[in-house]
């Protein structure tokens, strides 16, 4: 199982890369709901699923193109299993290291084995007297799997930083993977652009949360799209008209 990636980026992809850090965003989202994810890597895409987050009762498929984040050029998978890399990752720490890389001037990403961290190892056993059997070899140190992403930057006086993030990872056997499809959703009724900004929409769902224990949300053709809420003191409603119904 191998996996290596690298970005390094000229200037107008650092400006392009801070302004719309969309792996960060999706994980930052997912990490509301659950606290870690299947992280799947393919030659051409990048995979974040929740099967089941426990408590919101919410599944997550995302996908990526692999260019999103790395230099195909310098992308490698590598595995018995459809050069298919299945990894289960905490999301904090992903979280952490892809915020790390928004504004890196390169980073690189490792599938890898460190040592586990533990007590300070014993001194080294003296010669043995002579006569006397040698003593045992020592235990060799207990590895975990790492994403190890290097980051380089600098800092604010301008010197230069490497920054090294390890994600403890476990990758996933075949077996355990063959449950992780991609849901079934049934066809859509309607389709409709959000409003903008997205900061108006989230305020009234966020306003309507402390009246109800849910809200119902219902679009038509017309270009309207009602957020409602049924509370102890009657029923509220919201409506942004003049959106814009694509066809897909």
């Amino acid at each position: 199982m191998v996996l290596k990636g690298s970005r390094d980026m000229t200037e107008p992809e650092r400006r392009a890369e801070s302004l719309k850090p969309v792996a960060l965003k999706v994980l930052q989202s997912i990490e509301k709901i659950s606290k870690s994810c299947v992280f799947k890597l393919t030659p051409t895409k990048l995979q974040f699923i929740v099967k089941d987050a426990a408590d919101a009762g919410a599944q997550v498929w995302c996908m990526l193109p692999a260019a999103a984040a790395f230099d195909l050029d310098a992308y490698i998978i590598e595995s018995a299993h459809r050069n298919e890399i299945f990894l289960e990752v905490p999301l904090t720490h992903l979280s952490r290291a892809f915020k790390s890389m928004a504004h890196a001037h390169a980073a690189t990403i490792k599938l890898t084995r460190v040592p586990i961290a533990g007590p300070p190892a014993p001194p080294l056993p003296q010669p043995p007297a002579s006569g006397t059997a040698p003593p045992p070899p020592a235990a060799a140190a207990a590895m975990m799997p790492v994403l190890a992403i290097t980051i380089s930057s600098e800092s604010k006086s301008g010197r230069p930083l490497s920054i090294v993030h390890h994600v403890p990872v476990i990758p996933m056997r075949r077996a355990a993977t063959a449950g992780l499809r991609e849901p079934r959703i049934p066809a859509s009724d309607v389709f409709i652009a959000l409003p903008k900004p997205l900061g108006a929409l989230k305020t009234v769902v966020e306003r309507y949360s402390r009246m109800a224990a849910h809200v119902t949300i219902s679009a038509n053709h017309q270009g309207v799209l009602a957020i409602s809420a049924d509370g102890q003191v009657g029923q509220v409603e919201t409506q942004f008209e003049g959106l814009v119904n694509p066809t897909l």
